[in-house]
């Protein structure tokens, strides 16, 4: 029973940690966050989703915003299924750049929850929207904000929607924290009567073995 208590205790932690904001503060001279969603009332750093490692949605489309990286001729983006990483479908191929888009994009058949991905096969890179599944110590690659339905990014002229979402990524291994090689909106559509939201995963578990733990202490009594 102990050891239960202490394993949800530190699934609380996990998601505490998840919370905490990125420092996107790092450009290298080169347009920033914070210029990119100008025109916008995003909080780049306030802002942020505490939980955006796998949404629900049957399907979703994307516009590629920016994209400032040497790894850019061969960055791919795409979205993998909850559970099974092998499980991927490609949205923009490396050969894609800023202003790419793509029509509506169904789920495959069998996946209800999925993250977003950006690999590199020159490099042998790839990282996911979900940050336990990454190399190299689990830097979180991925930021993410809900824009305003109506607000317009000034400098690339896209508009967000309602479910809209911006996600800008670090491509670098240790990472140099502009979180602008790449910037996408991606927009999901939701179920009839449901608005597509992001689920971090934690939470489900979380509240799992929240309840386990309560009715084990029940039946102790």
């Amino acid at each position: 029973m102990k050891k239960l208590l202490l394993l949800t205790a530190s699934l609380f932690a996990t998601l505490a940690a998840q919370a905490t904001a990125i420092n996107v503060s790092g450009a290298n001279g080169e347009q920033p966050l914070t210029q990119i969603v100008a025109g916008t009332t995003i909080d780049i750093l306030n802002g942020q989703l505490a939980s955006d490692s796998y949404f629900t949605a049957p399907s979703l489309s994307a516009n590629m915003v920016i994209e400032i990286a040497g790894y850019a001729p061969n960055n791919a983006f795409g979205i993998y299924q909850q559970g099974n990483t092998a499980n991927k479908l490609q949205i923009f191929a490396g050969s894609a750049a800023a202003g790419a888009s793509t029509g509506l994009i169904n789920l495959p058949l069998g996946w209800t929850s999925f993250g977003f991905y950006l690999s590199n096969t020159t490099a042998n890179l790839i990282w996911y929207s979900d940050a336990s599944l990454n190399a190299g110590g689990g830097l979180d690659h991925f930021v993410t904000f809900q824009g305003i339905a109506g607000q317009t990014m000034t400098a690339s002229g896209i508009t967000f929607g309602a479910n809209d979402y911006l996600i800008g990524i670090e491509d670098l291994n240790l990472g140099d924290y502009d979180y602008n090689d790449m910037v996408v909106k991606v927009h999901l559509t939701p179920r009839p009567n449901q608005q597509s939201v992001p689920d971090g995963g934690a939470t489900a578990a979380l509240m799992g073995l929240g309840l386990g733990a309560i009715a084990a202490l029940r039946r102790r009594k």
